[in-house]
């Protein structure tokens, strides 16, 4: 009790924080709110009364699209279908002494932008701290962990954006979204649909920009209050490819096909789409296609080229590809061997780190954009012929050690190989 005074004490005077106020509603209310706590947690009475923004109603009509989604890792972003980000929440909340529930929140901005609480007050983060339940608590709780919300990025996210501005919540862009009683869903159509489900409504950033993509592959902290690159920042893709021509969605999403629309009174339309798929580390094709190999047999040079328009590895900053070089005689025995690493290394007080919570960025040897670079190797003497193999990890083998939960499997942080290719040295 000594310390809890002195701790409250310290809280109120550096922060104002009335510690002591918070600790004896919630003993003498118990599971009973207060009218400020209940205008708080009930600003919006429709919290929950709006399924018909659920990805599965949308299938209906777009059974196409709602398909490749459910297969694709906007679909499993948030932390009920994804154990290396479930794990790293709970990694980072232990670090940054925070509340699950509190990186949850910071965190779902990109990863779950569906649940409705978009951050934590004082009061609900100390009596987290010292396990106090409340009715505001467990309301809050409850929406966070919402099953209607659990959808990661879903199609109502992408396709209810009314605005996107430079600078602002989202590190390099700030987003506006319809209300959800306007039932309208945006996109590259202006064309009005048959039935009352929903109107459409055109927006330019669906046709001829990078925008709707960076909103989150450039958002938090990609640049500092200055505008120069951020070293920790969480995703910096887009200002990775700003010299690139090629568009996100010509290599993450299919070509345009043709398919129509009947949901007209007078006519069948056709109308150009793409898969939904969102094609990224996870896909083994895109992978492979995204980094190449050639051996330079007069230099004896091997080159690694970065095939695609932002840094290889990119995203989360724990990604990582090894290099594996065998040097074999004619009879396949190995002579030698040697390999390397591309990727990002944080730390934290001198100690390996993921990204956000970082203080240092110790390392970046990644490939950049469209960058062919040459490795001079060291042929043993009978060399034959060359043995390389790639594989890429999802996480870095040195950071394993720094989760509680068990998360050392292949599926979730691989690695996966991406190349295994032969070549003869004369």
């Amino acid at each position: 009790m000594r310390f809890f005074c002195i701790f409250a004490a310290f809280l109120s005077f550096c922060f104002g924080i009335d510690l002591y106020e918070i600790y004896m509603n919630a003993k003498l209310n118990g599971n009973n709110t207060t009218q400020k706590e209940s205008n708080a947690v009930n600003k919006n009475p429709t919290m929950h009364d709006t399924t018909w923004l659920e990805p599965n109603k949308c299938q209906s009509c777009h059974r196409d699209q709602t398909k490749y989604w459910e297969k694709s890792f906007h679909a499993k972003s948030h932390e009920n279908a994804n154990p290396l980000y479930k794990a790293s929440i709970d990694l980072v909340a232990k670090k940054t002494i925070k509340s699950k529930e509190e990186v949850l929140v910071e965190c779902s901005t990109c990863h779950n932008p569906g649940i409705k609480i978009k951050k934590i007050d004082e009061d609900y983060k100390i009596s987290k701290i010292f396990g106090l339940k409340t009715a505001k608590t467990q309301n809050i709780d409850e929406q966070i962990h919402h099953k209607s919300d659990l959808s990661g990025v879903g199609c109502a996210y992408c396709h209810r954006i009314d605005k996107i501005k430079q600078g602002g919540n989202l590190g390099n862009y700030e987003v506006e979204l319809l209300d959800d009683s306007n039932k309208i869903i945006v996109g590259p159509y202006q064309d009005a649909i048959k039935d009352d489900y929903h109107d459409n409504q055109q927006r330019d950033f669906f046709i001829d920009s990078d925008q709707l993509c960076l909103v989150c592959h450039d958002g938090i902290g990609a640049s500092d209050k200055n505008g120069k690159p951020n070293p920790m920042s969480a995703y910096s893709t887009g200002g990775e490819m700003i010299s690139n021509e090629k568009s996100c969605v010509e290599c993450h999403m299919s070509e345009r096909y043709e398919t129509i629309n009947s949901s007209y009174d007078d006519e069948i339309r056709v109308r150009y789409v793409r898969q939904h798929l969102f094609n990224g580390a996870h896909d083994i094709r895109q992978l492979k296609f995204g980094i190449l190999f050639r051996y330079k047999k007069a230099k004896q040079i091997l080159e690694i080229i970065n095939n695609s328009s932002h840094m290889i590895p990119t995203g989360f900053g724990s990604r990582m590809i090894r290099i594996k070089v065998y040097y074999k005689d004619q009879n396949a025995n190995i002579l030698g061997e040697h390999s390397f690493d591309i990727g990002t290394q944080y730390s934290y007080n001198g100690e390996p780190a993921l990204q956000y919570y970082a203080d240092e960025l110790k390392d970046d040897n990644r490939l950049a954009p469209q960058e062919a670079r040459e490795f001079e190797l060291n042929l043993p003497q009978n060399t034959f012929l060359i043995n390389l193999k790639a594989q890429f990890y999802y996480l870095r083998p040195d950071l394993i050690n720094l989760f509680d939960s068990n998360i050392n499997n292949k599926e979730i942080i691989g690695p996966v190989e991406i190349a295994d290719r032969v070549f003869y040295v004369k």
